[in-house]
């Protein structure tokens, strides 16, 4: 993946609005699937 920080700004704010648009509605698995991403980025 490119190493720039607009790059990992971008994807936590694609994860901020996951969390949003996504309240209780699979929150459990979107909340592994971020943090797995998190975790590789």
């Amino acid at each position: 993946m490119l190493n720039n920080k607009k790059v990992n700004i971008f994807l936590l704010i694609i994860a901020v609005v996951l969390f949003v648009f996504l309240p209780r509605f699979l929150s459990g698995y979107w909340v592994r699937v971020i943090t797995a991403i998190f975790m590789y980025a």
